[in-house]
């Protein structure tokens, strides 16, 4: 058999965010996010297993991402990039989409 992925980035994620609308979320969110960079920066350290953080905005939009290499991978490889739109309208049921509904 073929190597399946689970998501094609074409087909789920075409809602991305300018690079100036990028900016200013990240401007908006600079205190928030450098906290959360702080938190995460040591985890290779602690956890033993694969992980992946997204930090979204409340639209869904991916503002900072971090995780092991092969986590990250799997996003760059798919065209998922800050500025990508997880909201339920642009990327279906998803983890994210989910956790904004609740």
């Amino acid at each position: 058999m073929g190597r399946r992925t689970l998501l094609e980035a074409n087909d789920h994620f075409p809602n991305i965010l300018s690079m100036s609308e990028i900016k200013g979320r990240l401007i908006e969110r600079k205190e928030i996010l450098y906290l959360l960079q702080e938190e995460t920066r040591n985890m290779n350290d602690l956890l033993s297993i694969p992980y992946l953080f997204v930090i979204t905005d409340t639209d869904g939009a991916v503002i900072d991402y971090c995780g092991t290499d092969l986590l990250k991978g799997y996003f760059e490889r798919n065209n998922i990039k800050k500025g990508t739109s997880f909201a339920m309208k642009t990327a279906g049921v998803n983890a994210i989409s989910l956790s904004m509904e609740n």
